[in-house]
């Protein structure tokens, strides 16, 4: 009983840890500095990322907070006042004190390939993990523009992303490059590709619509959204075509069994039940012979119920209307759909892939080229090089292509392309036509003294 008395004596004495927030310049004081603790995207109990608390700094830049509010722990925390840049951190850095800097806006723009503009993008700023609230973010106008008024400083280290709706997001694209672009020129292009946005109706085991849940696809940059009371949820389309679906749910996150994203249409979505035996049926796909597991392409079959699976043998599909996609855009095969009919008779779809013609993309080296996009028709594709300055890749035939690389330094380059038909054609993007904007290079270190 003495024990016990001593260790609840002790803990009562214990203060709350405390938080400091200070001027990057001086390191004098800010007070009336904002808070807001958040949780991660997908963390229990609440699944969404959700705002818990909002603090407020006093005359000596500091206050308390907790580990934990109501039994839940936040993970990051967004530090935002006026005249100063935002800041998003982890919640163990509080204790260590957290540093603004000035306000520097960041103007920029939004377009597509064809240099159009994109309005009602989402631009924000990532500064900690994937899932975690940004520091700051706003949207494009009319004309594509945006200014993110707040945006972090360039020593803490902050990337920008793009989430348009209807074209292939961006991410990873360094603040400080976009810094220098913006003070050469007074602005700076963002290219995104076209691309139908993700519309994928989610069911439970059942075949019952999941209304009012949290739906997201991870990949870079992460994106989520809320169902409709029909189970409709639109994201926006994943930079590669993939995208395995998750339902964030407060008990647990639970995944949709998904490869890849049709090219257009809603698609059904389900979460994988126990099959019927009484209404059920097989369906096998025959590619011919001499096809082998390396040389067959991605196959996706969506059965009336909207159990999806991703396999050459399918059985336990719901009997009634199918959709088979044999191919998939930008894949080493030519997407082809079939409309079937499944019943309790086993069938065969003999199918003869069709190989995707390829592209040899060549940029000028040592610029350090971090991505390139392509538009095939109503089609986009965003590539990551990783410093590369020769990259293949397969496209969709038979449309003129349009390819956008950009450099780490920011340097734009632009090609237009006939379309292509079969075989491997080279794309020279190395002559000075095809530059659309020189880099701006970071300035060297200075030497130590």
């Amino acid at each position: 009983m003495i024990a016990l008395a001593f260790f609840l004596a002790l803990s009562s004495s214990r203060e709350e840890p405390r938080f400091r927030v200070f001027d990057a310049r001086d390191k004098s004081p800010i007070a009336g500095a904002t808070l807001e603790l958040w949780t991660e995207e997908g963390e229990k109990p609440l699944g969404a990322m959700t705002r818990i608390a909002v603090l407020h700094s006093g005359a000596d830049g500091t206050g308390e907070f907790s580990w934990s509010i109501d039994g839940i722990r936040p993970s990051n925390v967004r530090v935002f006042k006026a005249g100063y840049a935002s800041h998003s951190v982890t919640l163990n850095d509080l204790e260590e004190g957290v540093e603004l800097y000035p306000a520097a806006p960041l103007a920029g723009r939004v377009v597509d390939l064809d240099g159009k503009p994109v309005a009602r993008a989402v631009v924000r700023s990532r500064e900690t993990c994937a899932h975690a609230v940004s520091a700051a973010e706003t949207w494009t106008d009319a004309d594509g523009r945006f200014v993110l008024g707040d945006c972090p400083a360039d020593d803490q280290q902050a990337e920008l992303e793009v989430l348009p709706r209807e074209h292939v997001p961006l991410a990873s694209l360094e603040i400080d490059t976009l810094r220098r672009l913006q003070a050469r020129d007074g602005s700076f292009d963002l290219h995104v590709a076209r691309r139908p946005p993700i519309r994928a109706t989610v069911l439970d085991e059942r075949g019952q619509p999941l209304v009012g849940c949290r739906i997201a696809y991870s990949a870079e940059p992460y994106c989520a959204g809320w169902s409709d009371q029909s189970g409709l949820v639109i994201l926006c389309p994943p930079p590669q075509g993939y995208a395995s679906l998750s339902w964030l749910s407060g008990a647990e996150t639970r995944f949709f069994p998904v490869g890849y994203v049709p090219d257009s249409g809603v698609w059904r979505v389900r979460l994988a039940a126990p099959a019927n035996p009484e209404h059920t049926g097989k369906l096998r796909l025959d590619f011919g012979a001499g096809s082998d597991a390396s040389s067959r392409p991605r196959v996706l079959v969506v059965d009336s119920k909207g159990t999806n699976r991703d396999d050459f043998e399918f059985a336990d599909l719901a009997t009634g209307p199918a959709t088979v996609v044999v191919g998939q855009s930008f894949s080493p095969w030519v997407e082809e759909i079939y409309d079937v009919a499944v019943s309790s008779v086993a069938q065969s779809i003999v199918s003869t892939p069709k190989p995707a013609p390829a592209v040899d993309i060549r940029l000028p080296e040592g610029a350090g080229w971090s991505t390139v996009m392509v538009q095939a028709g109503s089609a986009g594709f965003r590539a990551d090089l990783e410093g590369k300055s020769e990259h293949r890749m397969h496209v969709p035939p038979g449309v003129e292509l349009v390819f956008v690389a950009m450099a780490g330094d920011g340097e734009v380059r632009r090609v237009r392309h006939p379309a292509i038909t079969a075989g491997v054609v080279p794309i020279d993007m190395r002559g000075p036509e095809a530059l659309v904007s020189a880099g701006s290079p970071r300035p060297p270190e200075p030497e130590p003294r």
